[in-house]
């Protein structure tokens, strides 16, 4: 399939599907060189975050000016909602409205397919990539925030035998059903249900979480479940010190995409210190 709808005389799109894994890992280098965070990604861990994140190459599309490809926008898809889940465009075509062009397409192509709402996460400090969603219509949700912590010493009394190992499906299933609405696509139980091993589940309690693979050194908590009628009763905090007993000597890492609300008043507390940078969920309403 040849280059899709020019946008205008120097701007045109063709569908990511087109391209090969490498081709698209190869751009994707390119279009986030200079980024905030520094980029550096393979064919296979492109693969995996796209079936993970359920992006669809059809609906993805890779941006061309004057004939060169310069970026690429991959669109993940559920039921009648879609995300944005990375656009990036290279450094020489920056500043020739490849980005704006890109939005208005994929807005009005969402719009074709029936969709009720396109989100996507954006970093704060982006201040050029905030502005140009707020200038498509797009509003914030919620603040985003990620955290480390090291070397953290948990009390006595959360013995790591209060641990019991559940299928990571199992926590997917409970997200699934009763994860809030604006609950980010990252965190959800849809994402989660896609993790395989070395991925790992654990439940305390009623409190659950997904984890990275536990024994290397870093650990990323992928996400966190707790009834809402047990909420702010601790249930999390204990859970997280009975991880800290069964697995000493971790770095454990929060990524960017664990919403404010309920991120500072778990990760805090606990001495997980926060990321410089944090992200801005957005939402766009299909009528």
């Amino acid at each position: 399939m040849g280059p899709l709808k020019p946008e205008s005389s120097s701007i045109s799109f063709e569908p990511a599907l087109d391209l090969t894994i490498g081709e698209l890992a190869d751009l994707f280098n390119q279009a986030f060189e200079g980024y905030l965070i520094p980029v550096s990604v393979n064919g296979s861990w492109l693969a995996d975050r796209i079936r993970v994140d359920g992006v669809d190459l059809g609906a993805s599309r890779v941006m061309l000016h004057r004939g060169e490809r310069v970026g690429l926008a991959l669109v993940a898809r559920r039921g009648s909602a879609a995300r944005v889940a990375a656009m990036g465009v290279k450094a020489t075509a920056r500043g020739k409205k490849v980005g704006r062009a890109t939005m208005d397409a994929l807005i009005s192509e969402s719009r074709s397919r029936n969709e009720r709402r396109l989100v996507l996460e954006v970093i704060e400090q982006n201040t050029p990539a905030v502005q140009l969603y707020l200038g498509c219509g797009f509003k914030t949700i919620q603040r985003l925030l990620g955290f480390t912590a090291k070397n953290l010493t948990p009390p006595a009394d959360c013995p790591a035998d209060e641990l019991s190992e559940v299928d990571v499906a199992d926590v997917a299933q409970l997200l699934s059903a009763n994860a809030p609405a604006d609950f980010p696509w990252q965190l959800s139980g849809e994402s989660l249900a896609l993790l395989g091993p070395p991925h790992r589940g654990f439940q305390c309690g009623e409190a659950h979480v997904v984890l990275s693979n536990p024994l290397e050194e870093v650990v990323w908590i992928r996400s966190l479940y707790v009834p809402q009628e047990l909420r702010r009763q601790g249930r999390a905090t204990h859970l997280i010190h009975c991880l800290f007993h069964a697995f000493p000597d971790r770095v454990w890492k929060v990524p960017i995409v664990f919403p404010s609300r309920v991120a500072k008043a778990l990760f805090e507390p606990l001495g997980f210190e926060r990321e410089s940078l944090s992200q801005l969920m957005m939402g766009l309403e299909l009528p």
